[in-house]
């Protein structure tokens, strides 16, 4: 099946099966029940309009994170997202879905890290107090620390 005329059912049935997952991993990852993932990958149909069954932006980020893919792929995947005019998401977007697919305990050494960058090159230096530039240097430090 080409990827233009693919269904979210599609891509998240080849999704999970690629990474080895089953039904039931995805349940106990994301909550979603079994019943609603079965109905996704089989296309169901909604009862009254006839529509593909669709699920909502929250569910398909939860299964994006739980199949470990980017959010913009799922979403694209689900139809939340137009495709890109420059063919893929911004350097920010990316480093956002990098950030958010760290274990929770991780993402504030990320966000900590990503705030010295911005501090150190995005600021001119003349802007950059010695106390700040001390400060920033202790948490690097730390940061270091922590790493080792």
């Amino acid at each position: 099946m080409s990827k233009e005329t693919e269904t979210f059912g599609d891509w998240l049935k080849r999704t999970r099966k690629s990474r080895g997952l089953s039904q039931s991993d995805l349940w106990h990852e994301t909550g979603i029940s079994k019943q609603y993932i079965s109905g996704l990958e089989k296309n169901a149909r909604q009862p009254r309009s006839n529509k593909l069954m669709r699920p909502g932006e929250e569910k398909v980020d939860k299964l994006a994170r739980a199949l470990g893919v980017p959010l913009a792929e799922a979403r694209l995947a689900a139809g939340y997202a137009p495709p890109s005019r420059t063919g893929g998401p911004t350097k920010g977007q990316r480093a956002a879905e990098y950030v958010d697919g760290l274990p929770e305990d991780k993402q504030d050494d990320a966000l900590l890290f990503l705030q010295m960058l911005y501090q150190q090159y995005a600021r001119p230096i003349a802007k950059v107090s010695e106390k700040e530039r001390e400060k920033m240097d202790e948490t690097a430090r730390k940061v270091r620390k922590k790493r080792a």
